[in-house]
């Protein structure tokens, strides 16, 4: 029965070996991730290396059980033995968590790659529906994870580089756990969002940040942008006083809030002052408001405030963009 448990030894640590460096590998490709993750290769990649890992731990963790409850009393192998009846199961949680969740980044990436594609084909109620389905999954795995990290201790007797995994889970596992937990309250009004089922207009605000305002700046220009299943179908900006000067010149006035009677740079409140407020849903809130009174044609559900500094780092993505109406060449 000794020979055949250091057959069974000898054969498993070989196994760990190789399914450890696929869990690596994989570990590298999760690290790529967040500069892009709907880089449908790195995710690729990342699920081989989970998917090629799973079978090896699950054989691993068939063969632990061979062996004895009193086999963790041997000295040295003992200790080893007893890390790895929570080591394995742990791994092999991980891995699903991996592979579940590779399978929702590789759903969203074939419907959200193009999101400024009009045509292309958006994200569903459905796929909503599948998503917080895996998030489910992920969840109850992930609980598995963080069972077993609890339970493996992190001192002299464990391996080092294992023990800066277990201890790497340790943390990072609840911050996962909430952001899951995130995720779910965000899928709940991801319909409305994303415009899923019903298109949802924004009023877009582009905010001059040289003449401040509490919100953020004057709003110069205004525009409505239309997201449907996750893509934006169609967008316009235009000046806010093609807005708030015939509204003005027909005789009607907006008057200000108690709140903002400090303001004395115009007689009556129009969409350019509405970022009165540091708190940017007040703000948000009288935008949406004024537009309608000032006669705002489209319905919006939200507003989206933009400044040159997103615009100016925008351009050091796309370069500098020629404006044919202006003849001039705008740079970063």
């Amino acid at each position: 029965v000794s020979l055949e448990g250091y057959q069974l030894y000898s054969k498993d640590s070989a196994l760990a070996q190789t399914a450890m460096h696929h869990l690596q590998s994989a570990e590298t490709s999760l690290k790529a991730l967040p500069r892009n993750p709907l880089d449908a290769h790195v995710v690729a990649q990342t699920q081989h290396e989970f998917t090629a890992a799973l079978p090896m731990l699950k054989q691993l963790n068939r063969d632990v059980q061979v062996f004895p409850s009193v086999s963790t009393a041997i000295p040295i192998y003992g200790v080893q033995l007893s890390v790895a009846r929570h080591l394995i199961p742990l791994a092999i949680a991980a891995s699903q968590t991996g592979l579940v969740g590779c399978d929702v980044l590789n759903l969203l990436s074939a419907r959200l790659r193009s999101p400024f594609n009009g045509a292309g084909h958006g994200i569903t109620a459905s796929d909503i529906t599948t998503v917080d389905h895996d998030l489910h999954l992920m969840t109850t795995t992930l609980a598995v994870v963080m069972n077993e990290a609890r339970q493996i201790p992190v001192d002299g007797s464990l391996n080092p580089t294992i023990g800066k995994v277990v201890q790497g889970l340790q943390t990072e596992a609840p911050m996962l756990q909430d952001l899951f937990t995130q995720t779910e309250q965000f899928l709940k009004v991801a319909p409305t969002v994303l415009g899923i089922g019903t298109p949802t207009n924004y009023l877009v605000e582009v905010l001059d940040s040289t003449e401040l305002r509490p919100a953020g700046g004057l709003i110069g220009n205004y525009g409505v942008a239309t997201i449907s299943g996750g893509h934006l179908t169609a967008t316009s900006i235009t000046d806010a006083d093609l807005l708030d000067r015939p509204f003005a010149d027909s005789g009607k006035t907006i008057p200000f809030p108690a709140p903002y009677t400090w303001f004395d740079l115009s007689t009556t409140w129009s969409l350019h002052d509405t970022g009165l407020d540091a708190d940017f849903p007040t703000a948000a809130k009288y935008s949406e408001e004024n537009y309608r009174i000032e006669g705002g044609s489209v319905p919006v559900q939200g507003v989206i405030a933009i400044t040159p500094a997103l615009i100016e780092r925008v351009l050091t993505v796309t370069g500098p963009i020629f404006v044919p109406g202006y003849n001039e060449t705008i740079t970063a």
